[in-house]
């Protein structure tokens, strides 16, 4: 006769090994997410920030003044970075883009430059309903900087 004291071992190590299994899947699910979320907001920074580089005064532009070699330059002032990133983001986010990105930063440090900032607030797929309770979600920002000439 077979003592039966260890009956139904192999059933409870196969349950906590599928439990820890689906849920090792979840995280790294939802760390993908993130990921892809910061990918998305590094290029619509980009694009932004090219966008912005283009906001030169068509004045500037046209008056000859402005290539380099002559000693003169396409002069990006602050707000008109600014301004060309806010129209550019009206019209690049959409329903089927980044939900609720915000403008943190759009400037020209040295007239030749803009630089932009944007940040976004990423919520995991699997893991948003535990984490609901602690947290609003993942903030991740991107930044990118392109010259004007």
């Amino acid at each position: 006769m077979r003592a039966r004291g260890e009956d139904g071992q192999v059933l409870v190590l196969t349950a906590a090994f599928v439990a820890f299994a689906l849920a090792l899947t979840a995280v790294v699910v939802s760390v993908t997410a993130i990921h892809l979320d910061r990918k998305r907001l590094a290029d619509l920074a980009d694009a932004t920030a090219l966008a912005a580089a283009d906001a030169v005064a068509a004045d500037d532009l046209y008056a000859g003044g402005a290539r380099p070699e002559a000693g003169g330059g396409l002069a990006l002032s602050d707000d008109s970075v600014h301004d060309a990133a806010v129209e550019f983001l009206a019209e690049a986010v959409g329903p089927s883009s980044l939900d609720g990105v915000v403008l943190v930063d759009a400037s020209s440090p040295d007239g030749r430059a803009a630089h932009v900032e944007l940040a976004v607030v990423s919520r995991p797929v699997l893991v948003s309903w535990v984490t609901a309770a602690w947290s609003g979600g993942v903030t991740v920002r991107a930044g990118a900087t392109a010259r004007a000439w």
